[in-house]
């Protein structure tokens, strides 16, 4: 997710498709994790970022 706030990649997807190999992990459980992460937290990373 950070690699999407700090403007790295634009998107999820595209994050996950370059470090795919490095995460070993499917695109169904990156988006599961993605959905147990709290607003605040999201809210949070992105102000700081900027």
């Amino acid at each position: 997710m950070s690699l999407v706030v700090c403007g790295i990649h634009p998107s999820v997807n595209a994050a996950y498709k370059a470090k795919a190999t490095e995460l070993n992990a499917t695109r169904w459980a990156l988006y599961s994790k993605l959905q147990g992460v709290e607003t605040a937290l999201s809210q949070g990373l992105l102000r700081e970022t900027i």
